[in-house]
């Protein structure tokens, strides 16, 4: 940040071009978390754009901003560039998103106030047109928008709308609960996840209804009710109510708000219905109620899903005495659902082994898998966690100072509740290649609880975008590890009295390093000041550094060299030790991190003094022997006496010789 020319106006630069004026707020293009800014490009002068500046304690959803500059749709805000900018004074860094501006104002301000209903022609003409043929484009690459409501578009002209911006928060996490299916609902607004295309359709289509009837469709309902509502009697009724509708529009909402995901209409079923309006949606089959409720907590249940959403409701009380063979029961009898059945008996046999091998487990656990078992569409849930696979991560970055939330997010990790998910939902969008496998990695990762592993391991495993944690660089926003060593050398001049590595620096540098760094973690696991520590913790940091432009850090190395002594004063050989103490002040001088790694590892040398040390041990204890004899009763014999001498002016002469060799040995090698 730097003041302009009239010294009045602070203006932050992002990657060299463009502008930030940090006194010049856009409020109408600011996003529910996410301050808009103006702004200018350094290389035209063009102010037709924009900054919205992102809240610091989110995570944006920066996997997906490469594929969001390089789409071309004139129905989508368009991103210029994307960056981390030091912000004003004493805030720390901001992650920044440039944008074109809009030509137009918001389709609406919002849905609390009053709004004119559109329309049957023009919702379709201006509005779902366009925005189906954008997520048609963003489905290709891979992306879902998860931000879709009336007041998060803006009016390009009268053939169409144009999507404003979905990437400065996690997925789905601004978005009123009315537009968000009932899956979406049970997780955490931090966890939802990126979804699928389906959920964008849904909240296209409840968007579609808010437009035509002028209201919004959840008017009087928090969240609670709204998700009550929409289990009982479906969302298609929850939400439309008693509204008169013309019939095209009845199928259209239909097919668009059915609440399983696999019979709701697609992109291309939606194309299909605009050109000829006379789709029709698949019919619910009829739901038999079972020949017997299934009781808990003073309550019948009739459906697999409302008895789940009992259970995951109160995990201090919920018990299950049986250990859940009494749900199997009523699955297979009175449902008749195998599927059901079969999912109800896999969470059973995999709680049971958890107690058996003591893994962790006990009821929760049991619980979380039932509830997977009788709603495979919802998101694990466990004591304070509620969230999709694919929104672990972000959840985790949100909520991660929440001390009591860690504890619970570690169990899930630890009980394996990932993977039972993957084994609960057959073709889901949980099964992305390697997830498995990264799952079982992190029960390993808290279960050691060592440093470089635990439950910050997994966040930067899960997150691979997410910033560093560490309180040393927290507020820099370090996401990638060539940043790493920059923001250390930026803070070591302040006096930090610790180390420059940390439990979150140790886990942010071992999951994004491509080299295998277990070694390091491993020394740096062994304690906490001897040599192993030090070898480790310059390691990690030589890893890092070898990552980075620039070999120079010479404040980071001065703060390095208050915690490398052990090391150096770990030399057995007193020629060795002075030599390294003498030499070591220039290799830190020099700022090459790389190099002081090397110099206090030199792995060679530290192994032939320790088998020379060892050697030594050896001898010393033969010559102790030795002594111990001579000084015995048989030893005042003359002939006995004379051989032992003999052997011990052997053993003495051998000892001088070793000891001259290993001073050649030094010379030549230094």
């Amino acid at each position: 940040m730097a003041p302009d020319a009239s010294g009045e106006m602070f203006i932050a630069v992002l990657n060299d071009r463009f502008e930030i004026l940090a006194d010049a707020p856009l409020p109408q293009y600011d996003s529910p978390r996410a301050a808009a800014y103006a702004a200018r490009d350094l290389r035209d002068g063009e102010e037709g754009i924009f900054a919205l500046v992102c809240d610091p304690d989110l995570p944006p959803r920066m996997d997906i901003l490469g594929r969001l500059g390089r789409l071309g749709s004139a129905e989508l805000i368009r991103l210029r560039d994307y960056g981390v900018v030091s912000w004003a004074k004493g805030q720390g860094y901001r992650v920044v998103l440039i944008y074109d501006r809009p030509a137009g104002s918001r389709l609406i301000p919002g849905l609390n106030g009053p709004f004119a209903a559109m329309s049957e022609e023009r919702v379709i003409g201006q509005v779902l047109t366009p925005v189906v043929a954008t997520l048609k484009q963003l489905s290709k690459q891979g992306v879902t928008h998860r931000a879709i409501r009336p007041s998060n578009m803006f009016v390009r002209d009268e053939d169409g709308v144009v999507l404003g911006e979905c990437a400065s928060v996690p997925p789905a996490f601004d978005q009123p609960p009315v537009f968000e299916t009932i899956g979406s609902l049970m997780a955490d607004p931090a966890g939802r996840g990126t979804g699928e295309p389906a959920d964008d359709v849904y909240a296209l289509g409840v968007t579609v209804l808010a437009l035509i009837t002028g209201e919004d469709p959840a008017a009087g309902r928090d969240s609670a009710q709204l998700l009550a509502e929409k289990m009982v009697t479906g969302s298609y009724h929850a939400l439309v109510g008693a509204h008169r509708l013309p019939d095209a529009i009845r199928d259209l909402l239909r097919g668009m708000l059915e609440d399983r995901a696999h019979a709701r209409w697609r992109l291309d079923d939606l194309s299909a219905w605009l050109e000829d309006r006379d789709m029709k949606p698949i019919r619910s089959p009829d739901s038999l109620k079972p020949e017997r409720a299934f009781a808990f907590a003073g309550h019948a249940f009739h459906e697999p899903r409302a008895l789940a959403t009992a259970l995951a409701g109160d995990w201090d009380d919920a018990e299950l005495p049986d250990g859940g063979h009494e749900i199997l029961h009523w699955a297979r009898q009175s449902l008749g659902d195998d599927d059901l059945a079969n999912r109800v008996l896999t969470a059973i046999e995999m709680s049971k082994r958890d107690r058996q091998s003591r893994v962790g487990g006990g009821q929760p656990a049991l619980i979380a898998r039932l509830c997977m078992a009788l709603d495979n569409a919802a998101p694990i849930r466990y004591k304070r966690v509620s969230a999709y696979i694919d929104g672990l991560g972000s959840l985790l970055a949100v909520r991660f100072r929440d001390q009591a939330f860690q504890r619970d997010a570690t169990e899930i990790f630890r009980n394996r509740l990932p993977g039972c998910s993957m084994r609960m939902v057959e073709g889901s969008r949980s099964n992305a290649p390697g997830m498995a496998r990264a799952f079982a990695r992190f029960a390993r990762f808290v279960e050691s609880g060592g440093i470089g592993g635990g439950i910050e391991r997994c966040l930067y495993e899960l997150m691979s975008h997410q910033y560093c944690h560490s309180p040393l660089i927290a507020d820099q926003k370090v996401m990638r590890i060539e940043d790493l060593l920059p923001a250390l050398e930026r803070i070591a001049g302040r006096g930090h009295s610790g180390p420059p590595v940390d439990r979150h620096i140790a886990a942010f540098i071992a999951a994004r390093c491509e080299v295998n760094v277990e070694g390091f973690l491993k020394g740096l696991n062994s304690n906490k000041t001897g040599e192993d520590a030090v070898i480790g913790m310059l390691g990690l940091l030589a890893a890092a550094a070898a990552k980075t432009k620039g070999t120079r850090h010479p404040d980071l190395a001065r703060w390095i060299s208050k915690h490398i002594r052990p090391a150096v004063e770990s030399y057995h050989h007193r020629s060795w030790r002075a030599k390294a103490e003498a030499e070591l002040p220039a290799v830190i001088e020099s700022g090459d991190i790389v190099a002081i790694y090397r110099f206090v590892a030199n792995s060679e040398i530290r192994r032939r003094d320790r088998d020379g040390f060892a050697q030594a041990q050896a001898r010393c204890r033969h010559i102790d022997r030795q002594i111990a004899v001579l000084s015995s009763p048989e030893a005042r014999n003359p002939r006995q006496a004379a051989e032992y001498g003999h052997g011990l002016a052997v053993t003495l002469s051998a000892i001088l010789g070793l000891t001259a060799m290993a001073t050649t040995v030094v010379l030549v090698l230094y």
